[in-house]
């Protein structure tokens, strides 16, 4: 099995923030409701003012087609208007119009220029794109550096495309030194996020020891993520493993099953292994004329390798030796000429092949890769030796191991620590012999972390379809220093609302980065929360990571916004007893607020401002008890003289990423399928407290409401 190569991921999408409210906000709100009509109408007019927000939606309907006719040259007249006035988000979209050729002639040259105009102004998407363009070569001279450092600046902003191409980078040794441990870190933020490559590429990583310590389980773990999404790739790694019963339990049905997933998306190395499903017989009837179709697939398709190609040619000519020829099927010289000639010959007329010389050797395939690293004390080595004549003979270090029909074979190997060279030998039934050596190196394992990465219920646990949740993250502030992780924490949390709460997914908002500022978090509370609430029958949930910071006198708590300034605080940042009143004016039946936040610190300016890893401005907060209404629940990270922090190294704030393994059923103390708020207060507390003392701070999670109250049932 091979990674998967380097893919362009394009994402076209509209910019549908509200800058200049009073010049289309109408268009917005007739766009939230489905009214696309009514947008169109109301865009264009602002458009024909010069307004560069309406005629970046223009573009944009025009390129989905909604509420007009697609028209793609419609599209690109107004992302060029919009583009021209530095609008970063449609210089990309006009670059992915030129790089695609979609309403105007396809220029890699143009698309550079447009990708790197909104790359220089940040825009991820673009950074992330402008790599890949001098990665391949396209409209700029190939650079490896240059992809590198455009990766990296779209990774480091949380672009999941870029985070799987700069893992590929570093697996690779592309214009950086060669290093599995960053690139499984760059797959893993990745394929956290979802990404299917990335998730296949992590599950390689597993597979054959790279950059992390040798787990079969693992492997069939994410490669049955990116399956699922439908990456061919990980569809036949996953045959593979069930083929071989690695990580899974050994089952012919399921490795057929994801062989032909992947063979009907045209991958070569699936549909060579139903090639041998059909010839062998593996949990199908044995078939020839199938066995002979997937091989001449495998052949004309990309990713098998040469060896296997080779094999292919030969199983084709000894497979059509055994059939008949029917209605307008290739005849034995034709696959001859086309396959192969030097090999093989045709017996004079006859539509049956002879084999007049096997003077080839078998061909050694190692299913881990020719140089393997792991921490384990031993590995099963697997893999196949194919020949057109009958393997005789395979011995590993001149052990005598058996090789099945089809030339698999497998040894459980100890290995001691260091670099172990192995040399594997087959031998077919003329007499041909090959040799291949292996090396196997064995290191200390080292374990960063005893906590396992956080993972939502695969299944619903609960089901509240009147529940509700507004979640709020921002770690990249515009003007002051980033809150680590608060982002994807809340696309996390936003999982197990869903998952461990029950919230239906149309029921739950999530707004993070620049879509969190001051007018984005009052309108989501004041106008998108009450059209969904029933009066004293919804439960309401809000979720906020980020920072906070007290007033100056030590009286007030802020949440701080997107576009917040802590020196204009009354200003630009939402008063937390504001907010909380705003929520009590729903009459909701209950609220449920869980803040990764903190108020603590020493004096506002000067040295000492902002702590590396926390999630608080460090500004005294007087230890005032916080006055809720009964139905209200609060679990906020830290007391209110310490500082809100992250996990040490799951890149997490510390108290959600306990928060949410306690939602996952873990707080659950007595096991009646019923979390009440103090058991899950109880189980935070006690977790972060752990963690934290660990690393030489204090943090304790404060829980202010009813205790006996249950938060989620199953």
């Amino acid at each position: 099995m091979k990674l998967k190569i380097i893919t362009l991921t394009i994402i076209l999408f509209a910019n549908l923030i509200a800058v200049s409210y009073a010049d289309y906000s109408d268009g917005y709100d007739a766009y939230t409701q489905g009214d696309y009509k009514t947008a169109v109408y109301e865009w264009r007019k602002a458009a024909n003012q010069g307004d560069a927000d309406a005629q970046s939606n223009l573009g944009w309907m025009y390129d989905s087609g909604k509420g007009v006719s697609q028209d793609y040259k419609e599209a690109v007249k107004w992302y060029r208007k919009a583009a021209n006035q530095g609008d970063a988000s449609v210089q990309y979209n006009l670059g992915n119009m030129y790089r695609k050729g979609q309403g105007v002639s396809q220029d890699d040259k143009e698309a550079v220029k447009w990708y790197r105009k909104a790359a220089e102004q940040g825009n991820a998407d673009a950074q992330n794109n402008l790599g890949w363009m001098y990665d391949s070569g396209k409209g700029v001279s190939q650079d490896d550096k240059e992809a590198v450092k455009w990766y990296r600046k779209a990774a480091e902003q949380g672009n999941a495309g870029a985070q799987t191409n700069l893992g590929l980078i570093y697996a690779n040794g592309q214009g950086v030194s060669q290093d599995d441990k960053e690139a499984v870190k760059w797959y893993r933020k990745a394929a956290e996020q979802g990404n299917a490559d990335a998730q296949n590429n992590l599950g390689w990583m597993y597979y054959s020891g790279r950059g992390v310590s040798q787990d079969d389980k693992e492997a069939v773990y994410w490669y049955r993520k990116s399956a699922n999404q439908g990456n061919s790739t990980a569809q036949s790694n996953l045959g593979v493993m069930y083929d071989n019963g690695r990580g899974v339990s050994q089952d012919d049905k399921e490795a057929v099953y994801w062989y032909r997933k992947a063979a009907n998306q045209g991958n070569a190395e699936a549909q060579y292994n139903l090639g041998l499903v059909y010839e062998y017989g593996k949990a199908v009837d044995i078939n020839y004329k199938l066995a002979i179709k997937y091989y001449k697939k495998s052949i004309n398709g990309d990713g098998l390798s040469k060896d296997f190609k080779n094999l292919a040619v030969q199983k084709i000519a000894k497979l059509t030796a055994k059939v008949k020829p029917e209605g307008g099927e290739d005849s034995f010289a034709d696959l001859w000429q086309q396959y192969g000639g030097d090999k093989f010959n045709a017996a004079n007329d006859s539509n049956q092949a002879v084999v007049t010389e096997d003077s080839q050797p078998p061909v050694i395939h190692i299913t881990q890769g020719d140089n393997i690293s792991i921490t384990k004390s031993q590995i099963t080595l697997s893999g196949m030796a194919v020949d057109d004549s009958t393997i005789v003979e395979l011995l590993i270090d001149g052990e005598v191991l058996s090789v099945g029909e089809s030339g698999g074979f497998s040894s459980r190997m100890y290995i001691p620590f260091g670099e172990n060279k192995f040399i594997v030998s087959a031998t077919d039934s003329k007499g041909n012999n090959a040799t291949k050596t292996i090396t196997i190196t064995r290191k200390e394992a080292t374990y960063k972390n005893k906590d396992r990465k956080l993972i939502p219920p695969l299944d619903n646990k609960a089901h509240n379809p009147n529940a509700i949740a507004l979640i709020i993250g921002i770690d990249k502030y515009e003007a002051i220093a980033s809150a680590p992780w608060a982002e994807s924490d809340a696309g996390m949390f936003y999982d197990f609302a869903n998952k461990s709460l029950g919230i239906p997914t149309d029921r739950i908002k999530l707004i993070r980065g620049d879509k969190s500022d001051m007018r984005g978090i009052w309108k989501s509370v004041e106008q998108w929360l009450p059209a969904y609430v029933d009066k004293r029958k919804s439960d309401v949930y809000v979720y906020f990571a980020g920072h906070g910071l007290a007033s100056e006198d030590g009286n007030d708590a802020y949440l701080i916004p997107w576009d917040g300034d802590p020196e204009l605080l009354k200003r630009t940042a939402l008063r937390r007893s504001e907010f909380i009143d705003t929520l009590k004016s729903l009459n909701s039946a209950s609220v449920t607020l869980f803040m990764d936040t903190c108020y603590s610190g020493r004096s506002k300016g000067g040295d000492g401002v902002l702590v590396a890893d926390a999630r608080g401005l460090r500004i005294v907060k007087k230890n005032n008890q916080l006055s809720l209404p009964t139905n209200f629940t609060l679990f906020s990270a830290a007391a209110s003289d310490e500082t809100a922090r992250s996990h040490p190294s799951l890149n997490h704030g510390l108290f959600s990423y306990w928060m949410m393994r306690g939602l996952s059923g873990e707080a659950d103390s007595n096991s009646d399928n019923k979390l009440t708020n103090g058991e899950l207060h109880s189980f935070i507390s006690k977790k972060v407290q752990q963690t934290a003392t660990s690393s030489g701070y204090k943090q304790h999670p404060q829980l202010v409401g009813d205790k006996d109250k249950v938060i989620a049932s199953w």
